[in-house]
């Protein structure tokens, strides 16, 4: 199985602009890369489908998609159950939208071929430490024709997102980091039928 690299091209799904307040501030020269992340997750038929997020934090992004797909189950996973008002308000309007806590390389709550869409926004550089164990998991949980998508959130030219990120690895709060490498991706695609980077 080959990576195939591509750019993305517009035009992106219309139900990707509702997405973009779920990320918060972002330089503008960063819009395109979220349609296009964002588009990936709605060209995936959630009808009446199954959708979860990995690595979901504070469960925002979940709730977006819950949002849009009024129809489809969402699942935010994260270590941590998001808690708080915002978390709180959430599962209150959103009855399709369920957030727990879990680990990405553990999807037990999950029924083999049970989802359509499984995706990670700024999450795979927490999770390529083991990227076969991941992918294995994730392929297993998928329904035939279903997909991985990760959202990255470029960081390059965030300068105080920078500082702040070499600070805490410096501090050893982010033990799980790691960089990611084009021949992870090739490792992780032997698991799926198809990969593409955008």
């Amino acid at each position: 199985m080959s990576v195939r690299l591509s750019h993305p091209v517009p035009p992106f799904h219309p139900k990707a602009e509702a997405m973009l307040p779920a990320i918060g501030g972002f330089p503008t020269s960063d819009r395109r890369l979220f349609l296009a992340g964002y588009s990936e997750l709605c060209r995936v038929d959630l009808t009446d489908g199954h959708a979860v997020e990995i690595c979901g934090g504070a469960g925002k992004l979940a709730a977006a998609v819950a949002q849009a797909f009024p129809g489809a189950k969402v699942t935010g996973v994260d270590l941590y159950e998001p808690t708080g008002p915002e978390a709180e308000e959430w599962k209150r309007k959103l009855p399709n939208l369920q957030l727990i806590a879990g680990n990405a390389f553990d999807l037990s709550t999950f029924p083999e071929g049970s989802v359509d869409l499984i995706w990670g926004q700024a999450a795979l550089h927490h999770l390529s430490h083991d990227p076969e164990t991941l992918c294995r998991e994730v392929a297993r949980v998928l329904k035939p024709g279903g997909r991985l998508v990760f959202v990255f959130e470029p960081m390059g030219h965030n300068l105080p997102a920078v500082a702040i990120r070499a600070v805490r690895m410096a501090m050893h709060e982010l033990p799980d980091e790691s960089n990611l490498y084009l021949s992870q991706f090739e490792r992780m695609a032997a698991s799926f039928s198809s990969c593409e980077v955008q």
